[in-house]
């Protein structure tokens, strides 16, 4: 991956997770997808938030984990290129992560 390219890694991790039903191959999946840390294209988004439905606690941590850190590396960058500007409010994207979380769940992810 050429840093500043990570969409064609990212469209193959993708296309090969939604073949796959391997509970690790998808975890690690989403934990790459996190650590690429770009906002994602749609599909990056659609698989990542397919997996915080999942019914493994772990696939669902580590996908939500994916889009929080997108979030904050996204919007960190979009600030600091923008003088602060904002584009998207952090407590309302944190809140629908988080929503419908048990309160054990929400506090490890805490």
């Amino acid at each position: 991956m050429r840093p500043g390219s990570p969409y064609p890694l990212a469209e193959l991790l993708v296309r090969y997770g939604q073949g796959t039903n391997d509970y690790r191959q998808q975890w690690l999946i989403c934990h790459t997808l996190g650590e690429m840390a770009s906002w994602p294209h749609a599909s990056v988004a659609g698989y990542l938030e397919a997996r915080t439905k999942a019914t493994q606690w772990g696939l669902r941590l580590q996908a939500t984990l994916a889009l929080f850190k997108t979030l904050v590396m996204s919007e960190g960058l979009y600030r600091v290129n923008n003088k602060g500007k904002t584009r998207a409010d952090y407590s309302a994207s944190v809140g629908l992560l988080t929503a419908s979380m048990a309160p054990l769940e929400f506090l490890i992810a805490h």
